[in-house]
């Protein structure tokens, strides 16, 4: 197999059995990108509905075939499971450098179900898998946690989890990985509701490509194609969080470097400005200049929220109106299920969805690409299902990302073949 490991891993955390499988390349094949290879291993039936709060339940981590790989951006996996309150499937897309490290480890996905009697976490290290008690993560948010989870295993272990919002199964608790950034709307609660505070991984592997001249030719020219075109974005703001709907390359300012994100693997996306779709607020430029103790004070609030487990969107707009010590409180009060998770419905609920991305910080600002599939402009979902960010496909052509699958994988992936493997990233 290419570009994918050929393993994964089931766990069963009502009988804490864990095995190791091999990765049908058949399956693989045929359900190309993440989204659609993660519904398969989840394994509903169409329209089927599942109890989310079951042990019947399955939650799905699972890469794409370029996740990990030298391609640019190259930091994307995605969550499938079941979300109330319909109980049907839901993707959720994470930039961050688990899904990676998932890799290394040498597995392509993790199908877990059942349910524990007691918090766990599951650690993997190559070959050694294990589920470790989480007792005494119970209640903490997520930065502690991970400070504890390394400490507990290797220094450089990768790590998503769950806050004290998703361990109460709260409304609106969302998967954080350990770049601090949140999504997946309610899946934080079926995590909780599983006792399983967290995955954390770390892997000393690789795994082969087809045609490793032919990909580390496609990967470098797609790199250059990245840097030389910073991205003007545009969407929909919320405070300091960029929500993207959409993107165009541009020239960057004048006298302003291009911002660059941080946390994704192989970052190489460079972006110039954000402008409001609604025109109401001014454009602004994302560029790399901001000093740190600007970046940590702009984005002082999302983390504050998102490490208790809450999504930020609607939370922040159902806190408008308190003062700083009073939304504390209320975050507080709100991740331990003694209040609504959302004070009030948004006012605008175009400017607050769920988050169904992670996101960068760029410059202080958080950009999430919140992009839904459009047959106007498939490649963004298309990127993404390969593993990469879907802000990629706004700057690679159709031919740039066949030629990065097909030297990944040695499908004969070509510009019109490949347009339909996103198609299952918004499920």
């Amino acid at each position: 197999m290419f570009g994918w490991c050929g393993h994964l891993l089931r766990v069963d955390l009502s009988t804490g059995a864990i095995r190791k499988e091999a990765l049908e390349d058949g399956a693989a094949k045929a359900h190309l990108g993440a989204g659609a290879l993660g519904l398969h291993l989840f394994g509903a039936a169409n329209g089927e509905t599942i109890d989310p709060f079951s042990g019947a339940n399955r939650v799905v981590f699972v890469t794409g075939p370029l996740t990990g790989t030298l391609a640019p951006n190259s930091g994307q996996h995605a969550v499938v499971t079941a979300v109330p309150p319909q109980g049907r499937p839901a993707v959720a897309s994470f930039a961050s450098g688990f899904g990676p490290e998932l890799k290394y480890a040498g597995y392509d996905a993790i199908v877990i179900e059942g349910r524990s009697a007691e918090p766990l976490y599951l650690w993997i290290k190559d070959d050694v898998v294990e589920l470790r008690p989480a007792k005494g993560l119970w209640g903490e948010t997520v930065i502690p946690t991970l400070r504890a989870v390394r400490a507990a295993t290797h220094p450089e272990a990768r790590f998503c989890g769950i806050g004290p919002a998703g361990e109460n199964a709260v409304a609106g608790a969302v998967i954080v990985d350990d770049q601090g950034i949140g999504a997946g709307l309610d899946m934080g609660a079926v995590l909780g509701a599983k006792n399983l505070k967290g995955i954390a991984v770390r892997g000393t592997r690789g795994f082969r490509v087809a045609d490793t001249h032919g990909f580390v030719e496609a990967a470098l020219a797609a790199r250059a194609q990245v840097i030389a075109a910073p991205l003007a974005l545009s969407g929909d703001p919320i405070d300091d969080v960029m929500l993207v709907a959409s993107a165009a390359t541009t020239a960057a300012p004048a006298g302003r470097a291009p911002g660059r994100p941080m946390g994704c693997v192989g970052a190489t996306l460079s972006f110039a400005t954000f402008t409001a779709r609604s025109g109401a607020r001014q454009t602004m430029a994302l560029n790399a200049e901001a000093l740190p103790g600007a970046r940590a004070a702009r984005l002082g609030d999302y983390r504050f929220i998102v490490d208790h487990g809450l999504a930020y969107g609607p939370t922040r707009q159902g806190l408008a109106g308190l003062g700083d010590e009073d939304a504390a409180l209320a975050v507080k009060a709100m991740a331990a299920g003694e209040r609504p998770a959302f004070i009030a419905p948004p006012p605008n609920a175009e400017a607050a969805p769920p988050p169904r991305h992670g996101g960068y910080a760029v410059g202080g600002y958080l950009v999430v690409p919140d992009i839904a599939p459009s047959s106007d402009d498939p490649l963004p979902a298309v990127a993404e299902a390969a593993g990469l960010c879907p802000l990629t496909g706004f700057v690679c052509d159709a031919d740039t990302l066949a030629r990065l699958l097909r030297t990944a994988t040695g499908i004969p992936a070509t510009a019109s073949t490949i347009l339909s493997i996103g198609g299952h990233q918004n499920a």
